[in-house]
């Protein structure tokens, strides 16, 4: 499991750190507090197509400590 929170300690083209914050926003607002490699790819290829979400590495969110 993956934490929503970015890693801003990993270098990532500046598109998908603001994707990735608006799915982290999107995440706080509503409560989320773990979510899955899968789940953030549907976002962002809902968003911004299938090509990008294809260049989501996980290590651009922080884990999650507990499942």
């Amino acid at each position: 499991m993956l934490s929503p929170i970015v890693n801003t300690e990993k270098k990532m083209p500046a598109k998908m750190l603001e994707a990735l914050g608006l799915h982290e926003t999107r995440c706080v607002v509503t409560g989320v507090k773990s979510v899955t490699e899968e789940s953030v790819k549907a976002f962002l290829t809902e968003r911004h197509g299938e090509k990008f979400a294809n260049t989501f590495d996980p290590q651009f969110l922080f884990s999650s400590q507990g499942s």
